[in-house]
């Protein structure tokens, strides 16, 4: 999993976590670098406990898989594994965005 600091005008909490490669096999988190360094040493395990019972190789590269809003990694919202395969790209949320340039402006 990588960890991807950006810079967005929204200065919320907020851990985006988006399948990262073709082959759905990884994943990516991003979020203000504020918000970054301020995740457990166990992140990387919490998010995959979270995500346990999604099958991260069926989505396709990029796809929008949810937001943590809480540096615990407890709360946020986590899209149905369904939405992510047959809406990967909600809200408009282009691919060409990703992966995302470390400290890349997002617009949302």
């Amino acid at each position: 999993m990588d960890f991807i600091g950006i810079n967005t005008k929204d200065s919320r909490t907020r851990i985006h976590v988006r399948a990262h490669s073709s082959t759905g096999d990884d994943l990516v988190a991003y979020g203000l670098p504020r918000h970054l360094e301020r995740l457990p040493n166990n992140a990387e395990n919490r998010i995959q406990r979270t995500l346990s019972n999604h099958n991260i190789e069926q989505y396709p590269e990029g796809a929008y898989i949810g937001t943590f809003a809480s540096y615990s990694l407890e709360h946020g919202m986590i899209r149905d594994p369904d939405e992510i395969v047959s809406k990967p790209y909600p809200h408009n949320i282009e691919l060409t965005e990703f992966p995302p340039n470390e400290g890349q402006l997002y617009k949302w």
